[in-house]
């Protein structure tokens, strides 16, 4: 698939703050904040699936970002997506339409560790090299999710963070996946203060997934499939140049992918971004996926953009994509 996807980012940032007081004592209400992200872009696509061209507009992502921060360390997070509204005439709204909704208690008394609770993205992968065409690295992350994590500084070197949640493919297919205290999770270390403009994170997860039956129609013999727990690791980079950009790479390998015993594929993502040209940048990303099946199959793609940014707030990117 050949794929040229025009696109105009537009970022409004709206902060409010509030404060009461009386003859006793002054009393701090919270901050509040609210930002809004708008990504509209236009995509000409070619033998999308073998089925023609595809020539659209369409909205990325319409983020609405709600904040408040309370005393304590502890705040508050909601954020919606309404370009995830599943219905085009926007009256069913499915489960991916919030993005986020968590609590934060950071550095609880004052000690190193921070904890949050609610629907957030769990720490697994990279997390990084997000242009108009996510990869598939990004795919692979444990977003949209119920759960909890908690994140522990270590001094001089990064951090580790470690999280338990509800099964991602619940609302595609209850029978498929288990959701039972433990079944889920996934640990992270983040290793960014040891060598400068160095980033280097390692993560591991382990996702179950319950027996799948099925019925012959014809004979009405039912046939249990075993399922077994996905585990998956992964390690990455990035490294940073100031005033000139930046290149990364992450790995991340497979065992049972989706609960399917003997499907064990990996995936290689490389990445470069210059920045040296002012309010521009440009990039490219190559992935490599290679599956450990009795077929060797290998597939490869790439893409590549550039961005502009006239303001803090608008940017306007190009991006050309070819999968293979």
């Amino acid at each position: 698939m050949n794929s040229l996807r025009k696109a105009i980012i537009i970022s409004v940032v709206l902060c409010m703050g509030m404060s009461m007081a009386n003859a006793a004592e002054e009393t701090k209400s919270p901050e509040l904040s609210l930002k809004a992200n708008l990504e509209l872009f236009y995509e000409n696509s070619k033998n999308v699936g073998g089925t023609g061209d595809d020539d659209k507009f369409k909205s990325n992502q319409f983020y609405l970002d709600f904040g408040a921060k309370f005393e304590n360390n502890l705040s508050a997070k909601l954020k919606l997506d309404a370009a995830d509204i599943e219905s085009r005439d926007g009256t069913t709204v499915s489960a991916k339409a919030v993005e986020e909704a968590n609590f934060t208690a950071k550095h609880i008394g004052d000690s190193l560790l921070t904890l949050i609770f609610g629907k957030d993205e769990m720490p697994f992968g990279l997390d990084y090299d997000k242009y108009l065409n996510d990869s598939i690295a990004h795919q692979f992350e444990i977003d949209k999710v119920w759960g909890f994590h908690g994140i522990v500084d270590i001094p001089y070197v990064g951090n580790i963070a470690a999280a338990a949640y509800q099964h991602r493919h619940t609302d595609d297919d209850e029978t498929l996946a288990t959701n039972e205290t433990g079944d889920n999770y996934t640990a992270k270390l983040t290793i960014d203060k040891l060598i400068k403009n160095l980033t280097v994170k390692i993560s591991g997860a382990s996702e179950s997934y319950s027996d799948t039956e099925t019925t012959d129609d014809d004979t009405g013999v039912a046939t249990v499939e075993a399922m077994e727990d996905e585990t998956r690791w992964g390690a990455g980079a990035v490294y940073k140049v100031k005033g000139v950009g930046n290149i990364n790479a992450e790995y991340i390998s497979f065992s049972s992918l989706k609960g399917y015993p003997g499907y064990d594929p990996s995936l290689v993502t490389l990445g470069v971004e210059c920045n040296a040209i002012e309010k521009t940048a440009i990039w490219g990303r190559l992935e490599i996926i290679e599956e450990d099946t009795t077929d060797d199959v290998e597939t490869e793609f790439w893409s590549a953009g550039i961005k502009y940014s006239p303001t803090k707030n608008y940017e306007l990117m190009v991006e050309y994509s070819n999968f293979n």
